[in-house]
């Protein structure tokens, strides 16, 4: 199975039986903007450095009711109306992140 083509802004899991390297080659991203529909949105961070949740998703704040990321074999969550038990602090370049929207909206990326 071959993956053609990866679009800015989603994200992607993918199911190995063993580790290996992906190699991917094509254009820097230059669009900053993502469109989340309301609900489940599984995204990718367009960013060249990794950010803390609330500098990364400052353009949504109050639009968003979670997130969830599989790091490192387990789940993680970013909840910001409960920070106490939200285990997911940064946003990484190269990890896929699920987004609860609680509207449609535009994730604008700095």
């Amino acid at each position: 199975i071959s993956l053609d083509t990866i679009e800015p802004g989603k994200g992607y899991y993918i199911s190995m039986k063993e580790a290996a390297n992906l190699t991917t080659i094509g254009s820097a991203i230059t669009s900053k903007t993502i469109s989340l529909t309301k609900g489940w949105n599984l995204v990718g961070f367009n960013s060249i450095e990794a950010k803390p949740m609330a500098n990364a998703l400052d353009s949504i704040a109050g639009r968003y009711l979670a997130v969830f990321a599989y790091v490192n074999g387990k789940w993680m969550i970013h909840d910001p109306n409960n920070l106490a038990t939200s285990d997911l602090s940064t946003m990484t370049p190269g990890y896929g992140y699920w987004i609860y929207a609680v509207t449609d909206t535009n994730w604008s990326l700095q």
